[in-house]
């Protein structure tokens, strides 16, 4: 194989790795802007549905169990662990909301 040919060669393929990296940063780069959306909206969702609860009710739920089965709430329980502690009926319950690895 001639030198130039041989120095194309590796030029195209140098440039194909590049462009192939770039591709997987921006990639990774939006799924995790996707999760961190997804996480916003979960929280959001969590406090009106306990503001809504509160104001329905007087009192928050005990569970986080009894939150979702009385007013609707999804989310996906694979990517985020929530973890609800309530802190008694008139003060609202700490919670914390967990990216689970794999998600």
């Amino acid at each position: 194989m001639k030198p130039k040919r041989l120095a194309m060669l590796l030029l195209s393929l140098l440039v194909f790795a590049l462009v192939l990296s770039l591709l997987a940063l921006w990639v990774e780069d939006f799924a995790a802007s996707s999760r961190r959306q997804q996480r916003e909206a979960l929280e959001t969702a969590l406090n009106r549905s306990l503001l809504l609860c509160y104001a329905l009710e007087g009192r928050y739920p005990d569970s986080l169990a009894q939150l979702r089965r009385d007013y609707p709430l999804s989310y996906d329980e694979t990517v985020f662990y929530v973890d609800y502690r309530p802190m008694g009926g008139n003060l609202m319950p700490d919670i914390t909301i967990l990216e689970l690895s794999g998600g």
